[in-house]
């Protein structure tokens, strides 16, 4: 899911101005909360260092994208007793996952993700909670400090 950020919106506008706007898109980003994508039945939730130790912790992770007219999407992760589950109501999804997994997860910096499979009538629901890693290639004011090291990037 993609946040609405401060756009340029004239294209007229001075340098000084779009230096201030890209400033601001780049703090905006940097408070960004969980990453959420969505495709069909696959719901993909990326945590950096800070949220994952939140998770390993027991507390959970939170995200709202908001909309004009005052409505939002919000998003939960929480780690619960029990196995893992999820559930939509009024414009949220709340997913539940077991609090010794993802203590187990938070721990092991090998482990990229947890995966779950949830049964629906028809089909299933595929769930991925991820680390966020470092970029291959780094994006120009993008902070990625918080992020897990990237296994593909070999030094």
């Amino acid at each position: 899911m993609r946040r609405h950020e401060p756009t340029l919106g004239h294209e007229n506008q001075s340098v000084e101005a779009r230096a201030r706007v890209a400033c601001a898109q780049t703090q905006y980003r940097a408070q960004l909360a969980v990453k959420v994508r969505i495709l069909d039945n696959t719901i993909r939730l990326r945590l950096d260092r800070m949220e994952v130790g939140q998770i390993g912790a027991g507390s959970q992770v939170a995200g709202a994208t908001n909309f004009p007219g005052g409505e939002a999407f919000r998003y939960t992760l929480e780690p619960t007793g029990t196995a893992c589950s999820a559930e939509f109501c009024d414009g949220a999804i709340k997913i539940m996952i077991s609090a010794g997994a993802a203590a187990a997860w938070a721990s092991d910096e090998t482990q990229v993700g947890i995966y779950e499979t949830l049964a629906l009538s028809t089909g299933s629901l595929e769930l991925s909670i991820e680390k966020d890693f470092e970029c291959l290639e780094p994006r120009r004011g993008e902070n990625q400090s918080n992020r897990f090291k990237n296994p593909k990037n070999v030094i």
